[in-house]
This record gives structure tokens, sequence and C-alpha cells, in this order.
């Protein structure tokens, strides 16, 4: 079997190879519990192991896996983080009733379950929805949100425009649908890798490329069929489709799960626009990964070769609808690579830092930003010189300073848990008594505050040193952090950031 390929990409948020073999291996279990005769009691719950996984920043964590019966009672899974401290106490659970009508027990009659299956073909559609459901909450127990810091977005699972407004479950939805891509990918791969094979792969993902470049309106039953992992429906239930088709009042027979996923994204599009952008970029990297996979063990690649020129015409097409803009693209690449190379430079500073004189005397709402940095000997200095690497790579490209503190913004975001993770560890160093005890991701410590604060600061500064103006780049940036910064007035964090730059 060829090894499923591991396409975590930056803007994405996906599972590693030994996750998704894991998932893999629990479904057979959870469908044995699934198919009891009864259900098990509201409240109650059979658990069916532990899963071992990576946090998106790399730390360990496991979550406990089970099946059972909880509130909300529609609500097909669950994900609970018990303690924002312990990262191994997680609990993802499958809604056992949600799942029953897939699978039902050997007491369900024997002709009304092949009558089930033969109109419905439930049992792979059943399969494939409730992997979407684990890779949905394991990508909920994979965010450092979640356990290290509290997002402070509005959140409301009844409300749709607070819901898929949500970076949270916009990594949920749009990963998992990813996820059933790479998972379709590694089963047609897994047998014979003949040239049909090959072009079944092409054909499906060319389908998803043109129907979400709005170059096709449907989704084909082959491409459906692709994601559930099924072969071509039988006769019976073609023409069973037919007539549903035509009357309208009887039960679909093609119940594909990838027409939950269509609806979840259009949800997304509708109410987090910003985020359907993202989506789409995000895609073109997945397809674009999923291709090199399968190029790398096709001895017929001029299929895969078209496959690309695919690509290649969609993202064309995106670019003159305004959707993706080569300058976005190289504002957002310059701020990324510039911002990871300051982070290494940042982490390894770390011995250089000496206690601050002024250790001992913060008193909480009268120091500020630029008190705090100047205090600790060589970090203005040390921030300087970030700022000015970061500077670098836009000077590389075709950046304009409108695009500058937008990639800024977002690329700051991303990044955010390790910088602030950074400069919490450079602030202990100069503040023992100060912070030395304190976390910097609880929000009611003066750390918190600080190290957003600076961090806002740092990518504010790079804004500015490209030209951008102080305050307009300190409300750009605040509005995009998670949190902390927000302690800090939009003067406060550009007169720190003007300080960095001409330190």
């Amino acid at each position: 079997m060829i090894k499923l390929l591991d396409i975590i990409e930056e803007g994405t948020l996906t599972l590693t190879p030994d996750e998704r073999q894991q998932v893999e291996d629990m479904i057979p279990q959870i469908i044995k519990v699934i198919s009891e005769p009864d259900l098990i009691p509201l409240g109650q719950q059979r658990t069916i192991g532990t899963l071992k996984y990576k946090y998106a920043d790399g730390e360990d964590g496991e979550v406990l896996i089970g099946v059972g019966t909880f509130n909300p009672t529609n609500a097909r899974g669950a994900h609970w983080a018990m303690d924002r401290n312990n990262k191994t106490d997680n609990v993802i659970l499958i809604q056992q009733a949600s799942f029953k009508p897939y699978f039902p027990s050997d007491k369900f009659n024997q002709i009304d379950q092949k009558l089930y299956r033969t109109l419905f073909g439930g049992e792979n559609t059943g399969i494939e929805r409730l992997r979407q459901v684990i890779k949905h909450e394991l990508i909920h127990a994979k965010d450092p949100a979640l356990h290290h810091r509290y997002s402070k977005e509005p959140y409301d699972i009844s409300d749709d425009s607070i819901y898929f407004k949500s970076w949270t479950e916009f990594q949920t939805f749009t990963g998992q649908f990813f996820e059933s891509l790479i998972a379709g990918t590694d089963r047609v791969l897994s047998g014979a890798n003949t040239a049909a094979d090959f072009k079944r792969i092409e054909s499906a993902l060319a389908n998803i490329l043109q129907f979400f470049a709005g170059k096709t309106k449907t989704i084909s039953t082959k491409t459906a069929e692709f994601i559930d992992g099924t072969g071509s429906r039988n006769i019976f239930q073609k023409v069973f489709n037919f007539v549903n088709n035509m009357i309208g009042n009887m039960p679909k027979s093609t119940d594909f799960a990838v027409d939950e996923y269509v609806a979840f994204l259009r949800k997304i599009k509708q109410y987090n626009p910003e985020g359907y952008k993202e989506f789409l970029k995000d895609l073109y990297k997945t397809i674009k990964s999923i291709e090199e996979k399968v190029n790398s063990v096709s001895d017929t690649k001029i299929k895969v070769q078209e496959m690309k020129s695919n690509i290649n015409e969609v993202k064309r097409m995106q670019q003159l609808a305004g959707i993706l803009n080569e300058e976005e693209i190289n504002a957002q690449q310059a701020a990324e690579k510039g911002l990871e190379d300051f982070l290494g430079d940042l982490k390894s500073a770390a011995s250089g830092i000496k206690p601050s004189s002024k250790d001992g005397q913060m008193k909480e709402g009268l120091i500020t930003l630029f008190a705090i940095a100047a205090g600790a000997p060589g970090l203005l200095n040390l921030l300087g010189k970030g700022v000015d690497l970061i500077g670098q790579y836009f000077s590389q490209g075709n950046v304009t300073s409108t695009k500058i503190g937008s990639a800024l913004q977002k690329a700051g975001h991303k990044l955010e848990h390790k910088y602030i993770e950074g400069i919490a560890f450079l602030l202990k160093k100069a503040y023992p008594k100060d912070f030395g005890n304190e976390d910097p991701f609880d929000e009611t410590s003066s750390l918190h505050d600080a190290a957003h604060g600076i961090y806002a600061a740092i990518l504010a500064a790079a804004a500015v040193g490209s030209g951008v103006d102080a305050f307009n780049a300190a409300n750009l940036i605040i509005k995009g952090l998670e949190g902390g910064a927000a302690a800090f007035k939009s003067a406060e964090v550009a007169q720190l950031a003007q300080k960095i730059v001409a330190a």
C-alpha cells in the first residue's frame, strides 16, 4: 500500500499519516458499538480507545474516543477539552443514534436492511460521514487555541452567521474536506495502480476544481463515489434515482457525503468570505500535493500533467475574478518567510538577554510597552534587526505598501503562538521577579498583555518599515491577533513600532 502523504500546509490544518491511520483503525470498532441492538442511555458512553496526535504547534496530545448518547442529541459528534492546562484529557464522542441508520444491528429485519442498502448504498456513505465527524473533531483537538489559549471570537452553534464565521470552524470544515480528497486518493492508490486508477483520481480532482471555480454547477457521481469509496452504483439505484428526480418526493438514492461537504463550504462562503478565499488557495495547495504524490507512482505522467494544467487554468480564472491576486500572494509569502526567519533569531537570542535593572518595579497600568522593551537590555536592538530582516523579503518582490499590512496581519495570526512563547521567554529572563511565574497564555496575567503588545508592535514595525502609516498599521495588526494586544491602545503599539524601526 502507498503510504499516506502528510500534506499539512500553511493555512490548512489536516492530519498526519499516523493520525489518519489511527482513525482508520478505530472505525471498525466504532461501527461495532454503533450497530449494537440497544441505544446507549443518555449521558453514557462506550470507550473505544485513545488516539495520540500532534498539536498544530508540534506538542504531543491524546484524546479518548468513545461512542455514546449526549446532548444536544442532534449533534453527530463532539469534542471536549476538559482542562486547558492538560493537553491529554480530551474527549471525542460519536453520537450512536446519528449513525444507527447506516449500521443497523443484527436484529434489524434482513429484508429491510437489504432494501435500505440497495436504495441508499448507505454503508459506504456512513463510513465516510463517520470519518468526516471524527476528523472534524480531531482537527478541533489539534488546534492549540482550545488548550493553550482560548479564542475570544463569538461562538454559537445554533446561529449560522456566527458558527460559520468562526475561524476555528473554518479550520475543521475545510480540513475535513481536504482529508476526504487525501483519503480518496489513498484508497485508489492502495489497489492495482492501473492507468484507469490514475485517470479516476485525475478526473475527480479536476471536477472538484471546476466546481469550485464555477465552471460546472455539479459534482459528478464518479467524484462523489471517489470520496465515499464506492464503485459505480448498481442499475437499480440509477433507475431509482432517475425516478426520484422526476417526481421529487422519494428518498434520494445518491446520499453521498460530498453533499454535506459542499453545504458546509457554501455556508463559509456566505458568512466568512475572507475565509472562503483562503479555502480556495488551500484547495490548490492540497491538490498540488496530491498531484505530486500520484506523479511519484505513475508511469502515465502525462495524465497527471494534464491535471496540473487544470490547476493553473483555475488559478488564472480566480485571479481575473479578483479572488486571487498575485500581489497579495507575494506579500503573504514575504511576510511568512520574514517572520519565520526572525522567529529563529528571536529564540537563539535568549542567551544574550540579561536581567533588567527595572526588574521588580513593574506596576500594572503604569508601565508602557516602550518602557518594558527599553528596560530589557538588548531587546529593542534585537527587535529592530528583526524588523529589518522581515523588510528585506518585501523588497524582493512586487509588493506595494497597501498589501503589506494585511499580509503581516494574516501571517502574524498563523505564527502568533510561537512568537508569544519566544517573546515571553525573553521577558521572563529580563524581568524574572515580575514575570517569572506568569503564563503568557493566561489572559489575566501581565506577561500575557506585554507579550501580545510587543508582538503587535513587531508586526506593525515591519509594516511601518515598508511604508505603512504607524497608527494604521497598529490598528490593523491588533484586530488580527487573538487577544492581549487589545489591552494596549493603538497609539501605544504605534509608538513602540516607531521606536523599533529606529533602533
